[in-house]
């Protein structure tokens, strides 16, 4: 195994470890099958998983299914009580190719727009910088606002591919550079 491989898998590990960001009411979390079905419920129905026709409990089974290679996280939300609960999730293959490949973002829909998911991609964008890599996505043509976020993020579009998920439907694929 190669030191940048050693490193990037180092680096997702203490994703969930890295000291809070002082006054940011965000957590990212190693996922943990605990009782999250509130927020997998609310997540499911949602762009672009909603247009693409996936079933009820297709989130709980990705969350929990055996896959080495998946790094899973919960993104925990303070609220203004201090309580800290899940307000979504990240997974993150690797090794994927030539970088790890942001595979999930899925923020609950009364959390977008709240900073969480720019907050979840700059730690991984971290990550990639410390191992030299670079950082891959994907996001559904028929979502446009997701592929303004990650745009925004510095991500640039890479390819088209066409009936990657399902027929009639291309995903555009995304790359952020994290190389020196």
């Amino acid at each position: 195994m190669t030191k940048p491989v050693r490193d990037m898998r180092k680096n997702l590990r203490l994703l969930a470890r890295e000291a809070d960001d002082g006054g940011v009411p965000f957590r990212i979390a190693r996922f943990a099958p605990l009782r999250h079905a509130d927020a997998i419920a609310a997540i499911e129905p949602i762009e672009p998983w909603a247009s693409l026709g996936y079933p009820a409990g297709w989130l709980e089974t990705y969350l929990t299914r055996r896959d080495t290679a998946l790094y899973r996280f919960t993104l925990l939300r303070e609220n203004e009580s201090g309580d800290v609960a899940p307000a979504g999730y990240m997974a993150v293959r690797f090794p994927w190719l030539v970088g790890p490949f942001l595979e999930l973002l899925a923020i609950a829909p009364e959390h977008q727009g709240s900073g969480l998911g720019a907050f979840a991609v700059a730690r991984l964008q971290q990550a990639a910088h410390r191992a030299e890599r670079q950082l891959w996505t994907s996001v559904a043509l028929h979502n446009p606002r997701a592929a303004r976020f990650y745009e925004r993020l510095g991500f640039v579009p890479t390819a088209d591919v066409p009936d990657l998920l399902r027929p009639g439907f291309t995903e555009r694929l995304l790359r952020y550079d994290a190389r020196p």
